[in-house]
């Protein structure tokens, strides 16, 4: 039986229609659930999508290259993209070279989807075409999906970013062991949002990688912090330009379309000149934690 759910991420409200199984299957995004007595009719929806099961298997486009290819590696998900004159089809597969296992198909404002599954996979491409779909829709509210761990201390979030590898999910750990009253946010994928008041906060999301940590809350920001590994520890502030390089690298981004790409710039310079952003060369110890916490609350 075919279900519609609204859910609410960093503010945003967004609608679901899928198999009720398939809800039931998606375990992270139930802190989000919104009760439908809460949504009247004034309330804004930033995007829908709408599922159905393909009949058939899915056929890349082979007569032509994908627009864009979104690929990180050989055992991680890929996403062709093409663009069409009145929509943009987004293809997933779950590892590069495999079968097309889902496609989702969207208008040129990202407001409304329609996501074609095969069955196989399909929790997967749910996650995947929620992301996609609320990355382009919400670029232009000064929302950006950060790669990044992030722990909360007294009501305050502390960001930290890195390439992968890096220890950021090591160091909120440090920081959880370490600093009295700290609580894990989100261990991958939170979301940052610079408010219209020009405060920034930082939310929890439903996408936290293998760390099951999916919570409806959000906090002001009080730092963000780029790990590098180092034999010693030692931390220092960066420029607003450092930071915003640092930023822009971190961040889920669909640079060939201007328009959202000018959105997403405007929210990262927003960011990276209002809150205080340093580099940390660390170990994965105590005192790494240690002396970020002081550095950054001096």
């Amino acid at each position: 039986m075919t279900e519609s759910r609204t859910y609410s991420v960093a503010g945003f409200l967004f609608i679901l229609e899928a198999e009720a199984s398939l809800f039931d299957w998606m375990q992270n995004l139930q802190p989000f659930y919104v009760h439908d007595s809460s949504v009247t009719v004034n309330s804004e929806i930033a995007f829908s999508i709408k599922t159905s099961t393909s009949v058939s298997p899915f056929q890349s486009d082979i007569a032509r290259k994908a627009t864009y290819s979104v690929n990180r590696g050989s055992d991680c998900p890929q996403t062709d993209i093409f663009f069409e004159s009145d929509c943009v089809r987004f293809q997933f597969h779950v590892r590069p070279g495999k079968p097309v296992v889902a496609e989702l198909v969207s208008d040129n404002d990202f407001t409304h989807g329609q996501l074609s599954l095969s069955g196989v996979s399909d929790v997967f491409s749910m996650n995947t075409a929620i992301k996609l779909m609320f990355t382009f829709a919400t670029a232009l509210s000064g929302a950006l999906e950060t790669h990044a761990s992030v722990v909360v201390h007294n009501g305050t979030g502390y960001l930290f970013l890195g390439f992968s590898g890096t220890g950021k999910s090591t160091h909120s750990r440090l920081w959880l062991d370490t600093i009295p009253d700290t609580e894990l946010l989100n261990d991958d994928f939170p979301v940052l949002r610079l408010m219209p008041d020009g405060s920034v906060r930082v939310f929890g999301s439903p996408w936290s990688g293998k760390t099951p940590c999916y919570k409806q809350e959000s906090a002001p920001v009080g730092a963000i912090v780029w790990l590098r590994q180092g034999e010693e520890n030692t931390i220092q502030r960066l420029s607003a330009v450092d930071a915003y390089a640092a930023m822009l690298s971190s961040t889920s981004a669909f640079r060939p379309i201007p328009r959202l790409a000018d959105g997403w710039h405007k929210a990262v310079e927003g960011i990276s000149t209002s809150v205080p952003f340093y580099i940390l060369d660390c170990t994965p110890e105590r005192s790494a934690a240690e002396l970020c916490f002081r550095t950054i609350n001096s």
